[in-house]
C-alpha cells in the first residue's frame, strides 16, 4: 500500500496512516522515522519507520496510540492541503 501524505500549514509532509498523522522526526541510515503528530499533546509514542521520506514502504511499526484518531481534524488538513496544492498549480499555469 503506498504511503499517503498531506502537507502541513508550514509546508512539511505529514504521513497519514491508520487514521493518525505522523510528523517527520529524524533520518537514519536508509530509513526515516515518523512520530505521531500528537506526541507533545498526548505524550503519544507511536511511530513508523519508512524506507524513504516521500515514497517507500513501512519497515517498522511501534503502534501505541494514547488517543483516538481525530478524523475531522485530518479531513480539514486534507482539504486545506488540496486547496493550497490547487492554488500552486493555478498560479503556475497562468
Amino acid at each position: 500500500m503506498p504511503l499517503q501524505f498531506i502537507v502541513s500549514q508550514k509546508g512539511n509532509k505529514l504521513l497519514l496512516h491508520n487514521g493518525h498523522l505522523h510528523s517527520f522526526y529524524k533520518e537514519g541510515v536508509n530509513k526515516f522515522i515518523w512520530r505521531c503528530s500528537e506526541y507533545k499533546t498526548y505524550k503519544c509514542t507511536s511511530c513508523y519507520t519508512t524506507t524513504r521520506k516521500e515514497i517507500g514502504d513501512i519497515i517498522k511499526e511501534s503502534v501505541h496510540y494514547s488517543h483516538a484518531p481525530d478524523t475531522a481534524k485530518i479531513k480539514i488538513k486534507e482539504v486545506i492541503s488540496n486547496i493550497k496544492e490547487e492554488a500552486k498549480t493555478t498560479i503556475l499555469t497562468n
